[in-house]
């Protein structure tokens, strides 16, 4: 491994004890300023949250497609503490729970810095970080997500009293959701605003093809057992 992903990954590791603690975590994240327009705040319609490579993106994009870009998402932070602060605040707040073998190959094809194992122990302490809040959020497996996104907005809608919209599920939403997906990979890209197909947030061939990688990873002793663990926690909250 390079200088570069060995910073990175221990970087990583180092953060973690961070994300969980709500007020250190805010405090930082406002004071960085990259990013700081994805973070929670008083005036938020809603917040999108969970571990990388969830759904994420699909469900901003679906968002969007049904109640425009005019109010605030807080989104794309991966961390429990930003949970916890949306909580604190009253912002509705959505957290997708999906598969967490699924999670981790995607999460280490888009950050090869990082093991399976990190990507599972990441999965753990997000939700377990949040589950004292879990009566106050919105919480969807991501097959209800992609297959009802309609029937997303009412529990959110019935739960916080709201009146968020959403499109019908047909193939124009498919390929409207597709093009929102690509513009945002695009804007973030480091490539020349070209599509990164290693990080786009939709399935790509690329991609299935550098998967054997991760999932001999995930045959390792340690691995299994840090999946067994994130299956167990998965489980709790699917």
């Amino acid at each position: 491994m390079n200088l570069r992903l060995a910073t990175t990954r221990a970087w990583h590791r180092l953060r973690r004890p961070l994300t969980r603690n709500r007020w250190l975590f805010m405090w930082l994240s406002r004071r960085r300023g990259s990013r700081a327009n994805l973070l929670v705040r008083p005036d938020s319609v809603l917040l999108i949250e969970a571990p990388m490579r969830s759904g994420n993106t699909f469900a901003v994009a679906s968002f969007w497609l049904g109640n425009g870009r005019e109010g605030h998402v807080a989104r794309h932070v991966h961390t429990p503490a930003h949970v916890l602060e949306a909580v604190r605040l009253r912002v509705p707040a959505l957290v997708l729970v999906r598969e967490p073998r699924a999670v981790a190959i995607s999460h280490v094809l888009r950050r090869p810095a990082l093991t399976v194992r990190d990507s599972l122990i990441d999965y753990v302490d997000f939700f377990t970080t949040i589950e004292k809040v879990r009566d106050q959020i919105v919480a969807i497996e991501f097959e209800t997500l992609i297959s009802d996104f309609p029937g997303v907005i009412a529990t959110l809608n019935a739960k916080y009293g709201q009146t968020f919209a959403s499109r019908v599920m047909d193939d124009e939403f498919e390929q409207d959701v597709t093009t929102l997906v690509e513009e945002m990979n695009r804007a973030e890209s480091a490539s020349d605003g070209k599509i990164d197909e290693l990080r786009v947030a939709r399935p790509s061939a690329a991609r299935q093809t550098l998967r054997k990688g991760p999932e001999m990873e995930l045959e390792r002793p340690r691995a299994q057992a840090a999946l067994a663990k994130a299956t167990a926690v998965y489980e709790r909250w699917k």
